[in-house]
């Protein structure tokens, strides 16, 4: 299990300048990672759209770096090399669930 760190907030204000703050504001709670292995998918993301997804306090770029966080394997090969921006956050939910 790892640990969603809010910090990535930190990370991501720093480096736009002029956006409205994009901290959370409850903690993001512990997901186990995802691997890649299919059977195992639905549970991930219905932890990951609970806790992470569902949440308007979370910018959808901090959404996007919790679920980098998460996953592990061949789950994080095909969306590792996105940029960290708010628009591709759907664009890796849609890979991961190809």
């Amino acid at each position: 299990m790892v640990a969603v760190r809010a910090s990535a907030g930190e990370y991501i204000r720093d480096k736009q300048t002029g956006a409205e703050s994009i901290e959370p504001t409850q903690p993001i709670t512990t997901i186990q990672k995802f691997n890649g292995n299919l059977l195992k998918f639905n549970l991930f993301w219905e932890q990951f759209e609970e806790h992470v997804h569902r949440r308007s306090d979370i910018a959808d770029s901090i959404k996007f770096l919790c679920m980098i966080s998460v996953l592990s394997g061949a789950a994080r090969s095909p969306v590792e090399g996105l940029p960290v921006t708010s628009g591709n956050c759907s664009k890796a939910r849609d890979i991961l669930k190809e």
